[in-house]
């Protein structure tokens, strides 16, 4: 039995993803467990174009990287048909290990696979189920179970006052500080069940022999955790939850899009597949 860590990385997320792939090799020395890394290298250019150079160029840094040739690789270019992070996690989950779906600008706390790893050996595994870790204050009130418990009585303006960082979409968080901060917490840390479906994919960890396939085909992007989280609802896969334990999310991440350019064609593209695939992920929930 294996850890399958798996993160899709596009073009313009190279260089963020390389810091998350460090956190990644840090992390592994907290398990006894194998971690396999799979990467999809997604150069197409569909939504966006390069400023300059080619999309396959933004790769260099991870083709230059140290570990590259650990890494299973899998290639996506414009002589593929479309392709994005919901048809890279429905076509990489592995039924017979634990699929853990790593995003290009989520750091991966320093003890995690080792959670993972206790989980594994320690929660009842009679059917599948799911383990999410809690994230940083979110923007609405309908996400505060998802929230790191010291966060949950906070208002966001009185988290943004102590230190946006832990805010999302707002600041950098420091894999140091990410790690510092889960240390604080280490001894009231505790894997609970819940009934609240609702969360990002990203460090969703999922058991073997999960039903499939739990993102509806055809469903690209622009939603598809949440088509995720619906489907287990729906299927009653149970899910359980790392309280006081924090993901590294920085979706407001300084290196998150570089080297774009996006025309109004580009945009226009976007606005109609974002509205085609919620479209899709709603009428696919619908029927279940």
């Amino acid at each position: 039995m294996k850890i399958i860590y798996q993160m899709h990385i596009s073009w313009f997320e190279t260089e963020m993803a390389l810091e998350t792939l460090e956190s990644v090799n840090k992390a592994v020395e907290y398990t006894t467990l194998p971690v396999e890394i799979k990467l999809c290298f997604n150069s197409q250019t569909f939504l966006e174009q390069p400023q300059q150079g080619t999309s396959e160029e933004m790769f260099r840094c991870l083709l230059e990287h140290p570990s590259y040739h650990e890494w299973d690789i899998t290639w996506k270019t414009d002589n593929d048909p479309f392709y994005n992070v919901g048809d890279w996690r429905r076509d990489c989950y592995d039924k017979d290990n634990w699929t853990v779906w790593g995003e290009s600008d989520c750091l991966v706390p320093g003890a995690y696979f080792g959670v993972v790893e206790f989980a594994a050996y320690n929660l009842p595994f009679t059917s599948p189920f799911i383990l999410t870790i809690q994230q940083k204050k979110m923007w609405d009130a309908s996400w505060t179970p998802t929230e790191h418990t010291a966060l949950q009585g906070l208002t966001i303006e009185q988290v943004r006052a102590i230190n946006n960082k832990f805010v999302t979409g707002e600041g950098y968080l420091s894999l140091t500080e990410l790690n510092n901060f889960n240390e604080a917490f280490a001894d009231q840390s505790q894997i609970v069940e819940t009934s609240y479906y609702k969360g990002d994919g990203a460090l969703v960890c999922l058991s073997p022999n999960m039903p499939t396939p739990f993102i509806a085909d055809g469903l690209h992007m622009c939603g598809e955790d949440t088509y995720f989280f619906g489907y287990c609802s729906k299927k009653q896969i149970k899910m359980y939850t790392v309280k006081n334990f924090m993901k590294g999310h920085n979706t407001g991440h300084p290196k998150k899009r570089l080297n774009r350019e996006v025309t109004p064609e580009h945009v226009d593209r976007f606005k109609q597949l974002d509205t085609q695939m919620r479209t899709l992920a709603w009428n696919s929930l619908n029927t279940l």
